[in-house]
């Protein structure tokens, strides 16, 4: 599966090109199509608290984690059962996944993240700089198999 770097402007007026995918994300009341930053830095995959609520998603707040960010910034973490889903238009992957649930109810989240657990371990990737291409392969970790779109 090939995903070209998506370009974003940054605050200093510069552009940025960053690996996003799209991502849909399914739980019991439906599914929600977002994009999910390819984050190699991140050890777990996490999701807005907004759209775990929008999925119908069953939320473990008694089970609490903390993940440190960038300036040792802490973050408080909860955990949920979803189906991952990505596609290149040629090419589907899905899986089902414990994510990270952080944040509030607030809509102010532009993608998840798609960190090492439960997401890049699953698969064998090219960041491509000279081209701002992201090239993605299903590895032998991935709980479910590869489809191709339409197929199921």
């Amino acid at each position: 599966m090939n995903f070209p770097y998506l370009r974003y402007a940054t605050r200093d007026g510069g552009i940025v090109y960053r690996p996003v995918v799209p991502v849909d994300l399914a739980g019991p009341d439906g599914e929600v199509d977002f994009y999910g930053l390819v984050d190699t830095g991140s050890d777990d995959s996490l999701i807005p608290r907004f759209v775990a609520n929008e999925l119908g998603l069953e939320i473990d707040d008694g089970q609490i984690t903390e993940v440190v960010g960038l300036g040792s910034e802490r973050v408080a973490v909860a955990s949920a059962q979803v189906e991952l889903r990505i596609s290149d238009g040629s090419e589907s992957v899905s899986w089902h996944a414990t994510v990270g649930v952080v944040g509030t109810d607030e809509e102010d989240a532009d993608f998840v993240i798609l960190g090492h657990n439960s997401c890049l371990d699953f698969f064998t990737a090219i960041f491509d700089g000279d081209h701002r291409l992201l090239q993605r392969a299903a590895n032998s970790k991935l709980p479910r198999t590869s489809e191709l779109a339409g197929e199921s």
